[in-house]
């Protein structure tokens, strides 16, 4: 993941969704990109 950018070190969440027992947490990186993490 990039750490560096017009803000350093640091994750903007976007979204969090509840959807077939499993959590998407939607989180905004490298200033351009939008990454997804599961947590079943």
């Amino acid at each position: 993941m990039k750490k560096v950018g017009e803000v350093n070190e640091v994750c903007f969440i976007e979204g969090l969704v509840y959807f077939k027992d499993q959590w998407f947490l939607y989180y905004g990186t490298a200033d351009s990109k939008i990454s997804v993490v599961v947590y079943q």
